[in-house]
């Protein structure tokens, strides 16, 4: 039976092994049993020679072609990192697969005695837990009678995610004389960066095998504002440690080690060159500032004018920026700015710009995409337009699911929880003043034509009877409405349905016309986008919900509802 309770059936002796995990290559390794290892997957990097091995693809979506090509004995699984979709397949094939599912420390050390004795080398799994076993004991005596010090374990800082206190991560912090300040029963939950400021860890942790990018990232964050209020940001007030603490593997206990010392530097004789400075108690919380409902203001008032404007120009209630697939190009932007970021050196400012940067090039690329294929001889056809939207978004959609499937980056997380909305994103103040001139000039430019408009709603031969000038009227609303658009979400990530409705709200409380309709739309989206922002920081804290998963909740109705009455 395996780990995770599953009765297997495994031909002895076991000859040839392919690892669908990182933790189970490296344990393999530490088990001398590297000569049995025919395959594993485009993410096991350690030791260097696992690099050498046939690859089978990521360990989400390996290929099976590859792994029945290697005739193995037995696969490696490990259930917080693989598919049960890939176990059952395998299954299918008559390939038989072992899983393991360790979630402390502990739990590490009695999965590779058992891999061992699987793997009939029961002596090397008892020398290695062993070894493992006397290290963690002399670990203790060293920190037994200091005092834990309360930390955050940053998993990714934009959206801030952290490690929940089921985790081997957790277990692992304690061994290393750490509290994890975030008691959450998610695994890995979006953390609410004003409660970190409210209950100000002593440090920061962060994994990085590449100590460079890793200070490159801290200096980073001592840029930006909602992170400047935090005293470890403002004392440089970090522990550093190698990637080897995100694997459930033997080599964990150096990871472990490794924070020791860093955290407690008096409890070693060798006092590390890099111990970080002692913590003055009794430091005074730093006040949180409300760079959310900021950001939501503004986020929230650009999509709902959005919305208002397209709904009007396109004569379609339908029509949102989450629908014409605006959201899903900067997406796509701010996804390929991610994963870019590791590979440049830029300085910590411009590194803190890039993703935004990114995702306002991404969201502008498409806004140019949708409007030409939305064009017929000349003119803007208005379900051309959806339609165009529509088969962009999906097309953008399905390159993203790609890149998140494949590309071997620390980044996943981050680029899954942008993907869904969030505004707990910081940023210099110069982002700030960008998206308030922008707004500002962009709804300024709409409401110019909020008599047009109005004419509009009519029929487009009506208004040009009445003497509108439809085409400068499109360009000058499409343009506007798709700028918007593009500053929103590329700060924001995909807040979807905004747009859609609020518009509709405030056309059933203040009438059709856009002289009132606009500037009640740009309330009504701000105040709903931080209503919806303070019940995703709310309702889960300290973990944090996406809060583009609220707005979705409310909206996805609406948009079946309008679609059916639009049918009908």
């Amino acid at each position: 039976m395996d780990e995770v309770g599953r009765t297997i059936s495994v031909p002895q002796p076991v000859r040839r092994i392919v690892s669908l995990a990182p933790s189970l290559t490296e344990t393999v390794y530490a088990l001398g049993l590297q000569d049995r290892l025919v395959g594993d997957t485009d993410y096991c990097d350690y030791p260097p020679d696992a690099q050498k091995k046939t690859k089978v693809g990521g360990g989400i979506n390996p290929s099976l072609e590859v792994i029945a090509t290697l005739h193995p004995d037995l696969v490696l699984v490990t259930k917080g990192f693989n598919l049960p979709e890939t176990v059952h397949s395998l299954d299918e094939l008559g390939i038989p697969s072992y899983a393991t599912d360790p979630h402390t420390v502990d739990d590490i050390i009695h999965s590779t005695k058992k891999l061992a004795e699987l793997l009939d080398v029961p002596d090397a799994g008892v020398a290695v837990a062993g070894e493992m076993e006397h290290r963690l004991a002399d670990l203790q005596r060293r920190i037994d009678t200091l005092p834990p010090k309360r930390v955050l374990f940053v998993v990714w800082t934009q959206p801030l995610i952290s490690a929940g206190r089921h985790t081997f991560l957790a277990d692992a912090l304690r061994h290393a004389g750490a509290v994890s300040i975030v008691d959450s029963t998610q695994d890995w939950p979006h953390v609410n960066l004003e409660e970190i400021a409210r209950l100000q860890p002593d440090f920061l942790v962060f994994a990085d095998s590449h100590s460079e990018y890793a200070a490159r990232e801290m200096e980073a964050l001592a840029t930006l504002p909602g992170w400047r209020i935090l005293n470890a940001v403002s004392n440089r007030r970090y522990a550093v440690i190698s990637d080897a603490v995100n694997r459930p593997a033997p080599r964990i206990v150096s990871a472990i080690e490794d924070l020791a010392r860093q955290l407690h530097p008096e409890a070693f004789v060798e006092k590390p060159g890099a111990a970080k400075e002692k913590i003055e108690k009794g430091m005074a919380a730093a006040r949180p500032l409300r760079f959310p409902i900021v950001l939501g203001i503004i986020v929230g008032a650009s999509l709902s004018v959005a919305g208002t404007s397209f709904q009007a120009l396109l004569r379609n209630p339908l029509a949102d920026p989450y629908v014409l697939g605006v959201s899903s190009g900067a997406a796509l932007g701010a996804i390929l700015a991610l994963i870019a970021e590791p590979h440049l050196t830029l300085p910590p400012a411009l590194a803190a710009m890039l993703t935004p940067f990114g995702a306002f090039l991404g969201a502008a690329a498409t806004i140019a995409a949708v409007y030409f294929l939305g064009r017929r001889q000349g003119q803007i056809d208005s379900t051309t337009l959806l339609l165009g939207g529509v088969i962009t978004a999906s097309f953008l959609s399905a390159i993203i699911m790609f890149l998140m499937s494949t590309v071997t980056s620390g980044n996943t997380r981050g680029m899954a929880f942008w993907l869904m909305g969030n505004l707990s994103t910081s940023f210099q103040k110069s982002v700030y003043w960008i998206l308030a001139v922008g707004f500002f000039a962009a709804t300024g430019a709409i409401y110019t034509t909020a008599n047009d408009l109005n004419l509009l709603l009519a029929g487009e031969k009506e208004a040009m009877h009445l003497g509108v000038d439809v085409p400068r009227v499109r360009l000058v609303v499409y343009i506007a409405a798709s700028l918007l658009t593009g500053l929103a979400v590329s700060v924001s990530g995909a807040v979807g349905y905004v747009g859609l409705i609020v518009p509709h709200v405030m056309r059933l409380i203040f009438g059709s016309d856009h002289r009132t309709l606009l500037p009640t739309a740009a309330l009504g989206g701000a105040i709903a986008v931080v209503f919806a922002d303070t019940l995703a920081r709310t309702i889960a804290a300290p973990a944090e919900l996406a809060v583009g998963a609220v707005t979705a909740v409310a909206g996805a109705p609406l948009f079946i509802y309008l679609l059916h009455r639009r049918l009908a």
